[in-house]
C-alpha cells in the first residue's frame, strides 16, 4: 500500500526525525532478511502478491519500495545487528540518524528477532511495522505477558465476516468459507446490483432466471466504469476476467440473452491464471450452458476428486446437470450432499424443492 506517504504523514505530525519499518510476523510465515520480505520460503515477489489488483509487489526489496515512497532516506539494520541484541540495534539507529536516514527497514525472521528489536525501540514515537513487533513491547512499558490479554468476551447476535483483501491467503480462505455451505456475497457494484433478485417471496431465484428489471441498472453502469477503466492499463488479471464476466451477465438486461459463449471463453481464460475449483466449477457450468450439460459433467470430472466430497457448489452444480440428462437416482445423490452441506435456509429450500421435482421412485 501507500506505506511511505502515511509514515512520512506520522512523522510530520510527531515530529520525529526516525522511525523503524519491519512488516515481519514470523508465526504467519512473514520474514525479513537482509532487506527482502519473504512470505513463506519465496520473496514477496514471486508469493502471488505481484499480481495483486490493486497493489502488485513486484520488487521484494523493503528499502527500495520505501524509498520509492518516501522523501527521506532510507537505510537497514540487517540480521547480523539484530542477533547482537538492543544495544547493537540501538547503536545502528544513532549512525543512521548521523547519516540522515530517517527510516530503516530492519530485518527479522524469528520471535526472538522482534523480542530484540522491541526492546531497541522504548521511547521511539513513531514505530512503522506489522503487529509481530508488539510482542517485544510490553517490557518498555514494564508490562509482563499474559493469556489474559487474548480472552475476550464471547460474541452474541448477528455476526459477519467482511473480506477486502485480495491476496491469495484471504482469497483461499474465502473460497474455504463458501466450499463449506455458509453465505457469503461478493459485495460488488456488478453482483451487488442483483441484490433485490435474488430472493423473491422468500425464494432463492438463481442468476438465469432473475428477473432483470429487478437489477440496479445504475450501479451496474458503474460496474461497466470501473471494467473500461481497469482494461485501459492492458493488463487483464483475475479479477478483471471475473467482472468481464459479470458484464456479460449484466447485458442480458440489454440483449435480453445470456452469452454463455462468451462467458465459458472468458472463464477458460480465468483458469489459466487462478485454476481453483471455484473456477472450475464456474467454467463447467458455462460449458454445460453453452454447449450441452455433457459437456459440464465432462469438466466437473476433471476436478480433482479428493477435494470435492465436501464441496457444496460442486454437488450442486453435478446435481443440476445431471437432472438435465434425466440421470435421475445420481442427480438424487448429488441433491443429498448438497443439502447436507448447505447452511444457508433459503438456499437449501430451494435445492430440496429441485430434488423433488425428480420422481420419487427414481430417487
Amino acid at each position: 500500500g501507500n506505506i511511505g506517504p502515511v509514515t512520512e504523514a506520522l512523522m510530520d505530525a510527531l515530529g520525529t526525525d526516525f522511525t523503524i519499518a519491519t512488516p515481519a510476523f514470523p508465526d504467519n510465515g512473514r520474514t525479513v532478511f537482509k532487506g527482502y520480505l519473504f512470505a513463506g520460503n519465496v520473496l514477496l515477489n514471486e508469493s502471488g502478491m505481484q499480481n495483486h489488483p490493486l497493489t502488485p509487489m513486484t520488487d521484494a526489496n523493503l528499502v527500495r519500495v520505501m524509498q520509492a515512497q518516501t522523501k527521506r532516506k532510507v537505510g537497514l539494520i540487517d540480521h547480523k545487528t539484530v542477533a547482537l541484541g538492543a544495544a547493537a540495534i540501538r547503536e545502528r539507529i544513532a549512525a543512521l540518524r548521523a547519516e540522515g536516514v530517517g527510516v530503516a527497514v530492519v530485518d527479522a525472521t524469528s520471535n526472538d528477532d522482534l523480542l530484540r528489536i522491541g526492546s531497541a525501540l522504548k521511547g521511539m514515537s513513531l514505530v512503522t511495522a506489522g503487529s509481530g513487533v508488539a510482542i517485544g513491547l510490553p517490557v518498555n512499558f514494564g508490562l509482563t505477558p499474559s493469556l489474559q490479554a487474548s480472552q475476550l468476551p464471547a460474541a452474541s447476535g448477528w455476526q459477519a465476516v467482511v473480506s477486502g483483501s485480495c491476496s491469495l491467503a484471504t482469497n483461499a480462505q474465502v473460497a474455504h468459507f463458501k466450499a463449506t455451505g455458509r453465505p457469503a456475497m461478493a459485495i460488488n457494484p456488478a453482483s451487488h446490483a442483483r441484490r433485490d433478485a435474488r430472493v423473491v417471496s422468500g425464494n432463492y431465484v438463481p442468476l438465469p432466471d432473475q428477473d432483470t428489471r429487478k437489477w440496479d441498472r445504475a450501479m451496474q453502469e458503474e460496474a461497466e466504469l470501473w471494467l473500461r477503466r481497469a482494461s485501459e492499463f492492458q493488463v487483464p488479471g483475475r479479477f478483471q476476467l471475473e467482472a468481464a464476466i459479470q458484464s456479460v451477465h449484466a447485458s442480458r438486461a440489454v440483449t435480453g440473452e445470456t452469452r454463455w459463449t462468451a462467458i465459458a471463453a472468458v472463464y477458460d481464460a480465468l483458469g489459466c491464471i487462478i485454476p481453483t475449483l471455484g473456477v472450475g466449477i464456474g467454467r463447467a457450468i458455462a460449458h454445460a450452458k453453452a454447449s450441452g450439460p455433457e459437456e459440464g459433467l465432462m469438466l466437473l470430472d476433471l476436478l480433482p476428486t479428493e477435494m470435492l466430497q465436501e464441496h457444496l457448489p460442486y454437488w450442486a452444480a453435478r446435481a443440476h446437470l445431471l437432472a438435465e440428462l434425466n440421470r435421475n437416482e445420481e442427480a438424487s445423490i448429488a441433491f443429498q450432499n448438497a443439502i447436507r452441506l448447505c447452511q444457508d435456509p433459503i438456499t437449501k429450500e430451494y435445492l430440496s424443492q429441485r430434488m423433488g421435482l425428480i420422481p420419487s421412485e427414481l430417487r
